[in-house]
C-alpha cells in the first residue's frame, strides 16, 4: 500500500489515504470523500488534480507513478481550469 495525502475541496484537513498501486483515480476520489464525510458531504462530478493537471478517472496509482506521501487534490466541477 502507498500512503498519499489527499485534500478535498471544502474540507479543513488534509487526509492520509492508503492506496493500492491498482487503485484508479475514481477509487482515490471515493476513498477521500468517504474519509472526509464527517465534515464534507460526498458530491458527484469530482476531479482529481495532481501536479496541476486534471487526471483521467481510469488511470491507476501505478500509471501515475504516485510515490509515498505525494499530494493530490479533489475539487468539484466539470469545467475545471487548473
Amino acid at each position: 500500500m502507498i500512503p498519499l495525502f489527499g485534500f478535498l475541496e471544502h474540507d479543513t484537513l488534509g487526509l492520509l489515504i492508503m492506496a493500492y498501486p491498482s487503485d484508479t483515480v475514481l477509487q482515490l476520489i471515493e476513498k477521500l470523500q468517504i474519509s472526509a464525510a464527517v465534515r464534507v458531504n460526498p458530491r458527484p462530478n469530482m476531479k482529481l488534480i495532481y501536479k496541476n493537471n486534471i487526471i483521467a478517472p481510469k488511470l491507476t496509482v501505478n500509471e501515475l507513478n504516485l510515490q509515498p506521501l505525494d499530494h493530490f487534490f479533489v475539487i468539484e466541477g466539470s469545467d475545471v481550469n487548473v
